[in-house]
């Protein structure tokens, strides 16, 4: 098949999570055998002696990338977007990132570090990365989400035999998903059996704490997020935030709402529902109750303002207003789940301390 036409076939295809390459026929992926994922449902990944192939929701026949074992492992990764820095940090593979865009966005120190010592780029801060920037970084990678605003960009990095792999985890509704996708880039960074091993952990950490606070009797109330402008933007039932709620041990109030990402609602809508909530969670990055009280009035009427039971996710927030919730949050399911155990049954990690979530003050 000509390049371009896959090319163009890809792009058609729409897929939510997409990974680009360069290859021109498709491959004969009778012998490859799958790797195995417990909890990821966006991607298939396969493998032979030879090489490795990656295939995407909801079209799994063919393979939107493939990889030469020979080429493995990637060294030197551009990214796009910060969530791969979580998982990279996770692997002590950071070293491999050589240069990154919209770095302001990114929370990781250690990659800043870097970037300020000059060991990895700091990319142009613009909304359509730099083609011949790129090129200048010689790199064996680039990672990015979904962006329509680069897609000439991606094929102008496939025609120079650059991959560009799209990773878009954030559409995982399963908080182990969004982990597990650690063992994809231990298979780019040639760090298989240590991603193997720590998702295991993360994994048995999780199930293990889940169990607990969901066998509690008492099941606090809680609903999330703010009122921005005219709208709240309520987490829907199916969403990764209230599974996350669910596995917490709370009684998640907008259950009716069956979507997988949020809707919005009006503020009556949400007072109505959970006026007389315990709990209020993930009221944006704020610090304080003064912080909420000024970004829209009406946020004062609930019991949760009034009983000083509203927690944000400030925990790990640095001064460009970068959040590690989105980076090394969603690998470590385990700390992120034992949060929100803190917040709703305290006695159950008596030890733990809030990583990614804050009370406000």
């Amino acid at each position: 098949m000509p390049k371009t036409k896959f090319i163009n076939l890809i792009l058609l295809c729409g897929f939510v999570i997409s990974f680009f390459a360069c290859k021109q026929e498709t491959p004969d992926t009778s012998s490859h055998q799958s790797i195995e994922f417990e909890n990821i449902t966006q991607l298939k990944v396969t493998q032979t002696t030879d090489e490795i192939c990656i295939y995407n929701h909801p079209n799994f026949s063919i393979p939107s990338l493939c990889i030469s074992q020979k080429k493995l492992p990637f060294t030197k990764i551009v990214l796009l977007t910060s969530s791969p820095a979580g998982y990279l940090d996770q692997l002590n593979a950071i070293d491999h990132i050589t240069a990154a865009y919209n770095t302001e966005w990114i929370y990781n120190p250690t990659l800043a570090q870097r970037i300020q010592q000059g060991l990895a780029a700091n990319g142009q801060n613009s909304i359509v990365a730099n083609y011949e920037q790129i090129l200048s970084w010689q790199p064996d990678l680039v990672i990015s989400s979904t962006n329509p605003n680069h897609q000439n960009l991606f094929q102008q990095l496939i025609h120079a035999d650059i991959p560009v792999i799209l990773i878009d985890e954030h559409l995982e509704n399963s908080p182990l998903a969004r982990a597990e996708y650690i063992k994809l880039y231990g298979i780019l960074t040639g760090k298989d059996k240590l991603a193997q091993q720590e998702f295991s952990h993360i994994q048995e950490q999780y199930h293990s704490l889940s169990r607990q606070a969901t066998q509690q009797s008492a099941k606090p109330s809680v609903f999330a997020e703010i009122q921005r402008g005219d709208t709240w933007h309520m987490p829907g039932a199916h969403s990764y935030l209230a599974q996350l709620l669910n596995d917490a041990g709370a009684n998640y109030l907008f259950t009716d709402n069956t979507a997988q990402g949020a809707i919005p609602l009006s503020f009556e809508r949400v007072y109505n529902t959970a006026q007389n909530a315990d709990y209020w969670v993930n009221a944006a990055d704020f610090h304080t109750y003064q912080q909420l009280a000024d970004a829209h009035s009406g946020h004062t009427l609930f019991q949760a303002y009034k009983n000083h039971k509203v927690y944000a996710i400030a925990g790990r927030i640095n001064h460009t207003g970068a959040s590690d919730y989105f980076e090394s949050g969603a690998v470590r399911a385990d700390l992120l789940l034992a949060d929100y155990v803190k917040i709703f049954h305290p006695h159950l990690v008596p030890n733990h301390t809030f990583t990614y979530v804050n009370a406000l003050q």
